[in-house]
């Protein structure tokens, strides 16, 4: 699987040096992977558990421990899609 482009563009400067909200290349790459099948399905997947995840981070509490286990997960899927920003702010609470 390709990693995501760690290039610096034109979005990262004009956006306090946040990464792109997406890299195009590396969703590009997962539909090619999976096929126009599975790829959707994956794609639904990935949103529902991304809501209910944020859901449970809304309720934690204080429990240090599953708000950095929780900010894991959504960091590496968010990433394996090539959603950068949203890796990007789960890896700040992790």
């Amino acid at each position: 699987m390709q990693q995501p482009d760690t290039d610096k563009s034109a979005d990262e400067n004009q956006d306090g040096g946040l990464p792109p909200a997406l890299d195009q290349k590396l969703l590009d790459q997962m539909a090619e992977d999976l096929g126009q099948h599975y790829f959707p399905q994956a794609l639904k997947v990935f949103f529902k558990d991304l809501e209910q995840r944020r859901l449970a981070l809304r309720h934690m509490g204080d429990d240090a421990d599953e708000l950095r286990k929780a900010a894991h997960a959504i960091k590496g899927s968010a990433a394996s899609f090539g959603f950068l920003r949203v890796a990007h702010a789960a890896e700040a609470l992790e």
